[in-house]
């Protein structure tokens, strides 16, 4: 009788518990909930907060564990299926938290923000289709909600429905005419579907508002090398690296816009500022080889191709391009060597078998001098 005094009631240790929620004192929260449930086990909003409070500790795998008490004792409440959801897409756990918002649409179909992270989630498991069924019911009571719109032509974009994803894209800037990145977006479409004069259209109203961001130069600058205008593409590409000089990806690109204006040295100073910055590529080894042949400096294209073949045991390319150059200068013995291997790997180069015959025809000679 004397130790029943010490004892709290059930509201006391709901009071606890409470102000522990509060307080965001989880841990203590979580004891004192347990306390209640261990007097009234039937008691559904004591392990749903227990299940909120590991969600809050970041401990998913208990929270998921009491909410799914909670609904054994409340099988009708959409919100413990949502937050279960939540559990699972936090755990990466996406089948999971699909059915579980499922359930809770279920249940109340009126609750918007379920078809949202419903919606969310397919989209990270490239469920594309099933999104837009889940986003579009939310333009159902929100018409003008122009981010569901962007989400919906993200998806039509990822899909490949580029003209379906240009028209989502068209009724974000109709409500929301500050969203100036949508410009880059339907950019994107249009350079997907091959129209890069559209393309062109929509990246030049993102740079009138946004004249510093380096990667929609390098779209404008993708754009005209698509359409053999290497010239623009070259202008571009140096605007890019002007903003962001340690991209060796566009140096690469401009160099290869160099090469096809047959600007070699150029091609060369601009493959070399990107092996500076990215020196383990060996396929720009192999470009930059290719620039110096060009202009017949042969003894440095070999510099190249054997680097590119360091980098890369199984370069067809530049064993090919290589025996070539030992071709061209004399050397029929390394030129075979090379010949060989670029075939043992696999090189589609037609030329080569010419070329071995060339080296024996040559070699003949030589031994019949």
């Amino acid at each position: 009788m004397f130790l029943n005094l010490f004892k709290k009631s059930i509201e006391e240790y709901l009071e606890l518990a409470n102000e522990d929620f509060i307080n965001s004192e989880f841990e203590s929260a979580i004891e004192n909930y347990l306390k209640v449930i261990e007097k009234e086990p039937q008691y559904d909003f004591a392990y749903e907060r227990v299940g909120d409070s590991f969600f809050a500790l970041k401990e998913f795998t208990g929270a998921i564990n009491y909410y799914t008490k909670a609904i054994r004792l409340k099988p009708n409440n959409y919100s413990l299926y949502e937050k279960r959801g939540d559990c699972y897409s936090k755990k990466g756990e996406f089948f999971s938290s699909i059915a579980d918002y499922q359930k809770a649409i279920d249940i109340d179909p009126e609750i918007v923000t379920l078809y949202s992270k419903k919606g969310d989630t397919e989209f990270k498991i490239e469920q594309f289709e099933d999104a837009i069924k889940d986003y579009e019911k939310i333009l159902e009571s929100n018409p003008n909600d122009y981010e569901i719109y962007d989400k919906i032509g993200s998806c039509h974009t990822k899909i490949g429905n580029y003209p379906e994803a240009i028209e989502c894209f068209r009724e974000v800037l109709e409500l929301n005419g500050e969203d100036i990145y949508v410009y880059d977006r339907i950019g994107d479409a249009y350079r997907e579907m091959g129209d890069f004069h559209s393309a062109l259209q929509e990246y030049e109203k993102f740079v009138k508002t946004k004249p510093d961001v380096d990667y929609i130069y390098d779209k404008i600058g993708d754009c005209y090398q698509e359409m053999n205008y290497h010239k623009n593409a070259i202008e571009h590409y140096q605007k890019a690296v002007d903003i962001s000089p340690s991209k060796s990806y566009i140096y690469d690109k401009m160099g290869d816009s160099y090469k096809v204006l047959n600007n070699y040295n150029s091609a060369i100073d601009s493959y070399t500022k990107a092996i500076e910055l990215n020196p383990d590529s060996f396929y720009i080894y192999d470009k930059r080889g290719l620039a110096y042949q060009e202009i017949e400096e042969y003894d440095k294209a070999i510099v190249n191709y054997t680097k590119a073949i360091e980098l890369n045991s199984q370069d067809s390319y530049a064993f090919g391009k290589r025996g070539f150059c030992y071709h061209s200068i004399g050397d029929y013995d390394n030129a075979l060597l090379d010949y060989d291997r670029a075939i043992e790997l696999g090189s589609d180069d037609k030329n080569i078998i010419l070329n071995i015959k060339d080296c024996l025809i040559k070699l003949d000679e030589e031994l019949s001098k």
